[in-house]
């Protein structure tokens, strides 16, 4: 959490450090803290725990806290980049889980191509999964 309260960097949960942990990038941040978890959270929390893994990084591609209208081009995303290269330098896995909308939000779309080129040239490629919803089910692209 940025020291003005208005960004959150990343979230850290681990359960098991015996099992591999990932990172999990989405859009922007929830509303949860450590105590109280929204239903973003406890939705990658309960999947991640299901998938094996024993623990997440939760990194997001804008770390502006809003729960009204996004201004995905107005947020300086270096501090961002620093976070999501670390974590995903030190987990596992990667898991893209940003839904649709770099599919129909420009921004968004070059925001996450950014993201990957910057993951790729660290070489950090091989860890890449993408997240789909098909009907209530998790579903792993890689």
């Amino acid at each position: 959490m940025s020291d003005d309260k208005k960004r959150k960097i990343h979230i850290k949960k681990i359960w098991d450090i015996e099992k591999p942990i990932a990172t999990i990038i989405t859009l922007y941040p929830s509303t949860s803290d450590l105590i109280i978890n929204d239903s973003t959270t406890t939705f990658i929390t309960n999947n991640v725990f299901k998938c094996g893994f024993g623990g997440f990084y939760s990194v997001n591609l804008y770390s502006k806290i809003s729960t009204e209208k996004r201004e995905f081009g107005k947020q300086d995303t270096k501090v961002n980049d620093n976070y999501i290269l670390k974590c995903a330098k030190i987990s596992d896995n990667i898991i893209i889980a940003c839904g649709s909308l770099p599919k129909t939000n420009k921004l968004v779309q070059n925001r996450l191509n950014s993201i990957i080129e910057l993951l790729a040239k660290n070489k950090l490629r091989k860890k890449f999964s993408f997240l789909l919803i098909v009907i209530n089910r998790i579903t792993s692209i890689h």
